[in-house]
């Protein structure tokens, strides 16, 4: 089961966590890639980030199947600072201390093409 690929994230699809794969495409996968705070990190096909770090506004309208999917230009903006394991409920609730949002507008990696 793919986990977290974020520093000190511990989630992973086993603990009811939904994952997404980085995209195929090499300019989004490197606009998900330029905020990871990974140091010498490229991700690869397998690589995923947990549902936690996308905030409300990167996802689609509900779906009247209940599932849930990413907009087409959503980027993982939520990053949590603290140091706990973040513990899922059979809910997919979580305990986060302190979550940092990333701007897409204050930072120059995440400049969207026109």
């Amino acid at each position: 089961m793919p986990g977290c690929w974020l520093p000190k994230c511990k989630n992973s699809a086993a603990k009811g966590f939904m994952m997404k794969h980085f995209p195929r495409n090499p300019d989004r996968r490197a606009q998900w890639a330029a905020i990871i705070p990974r140091a010498n990190w490229v991700p690869t096909d397998c690589s995923c980030i947990c549902e936690i770090h996308f905030s409300p506004e990167m996802w689609e309208k509900p779906r009247s199947d209940g599932k849930r999917i990413l907009k087409c230009n959503a980027i993982p903006n939520m990053f949590e600072s603290c140091l706990e394991t973040i513990v899922a409920s059979g809910q997919n609730t979580e305990l986060i201390q302190s979550v940092q949002t990333v701007k897409m507008d204050e930072n120059p990696n995440l400049a969207q093409k026109n």
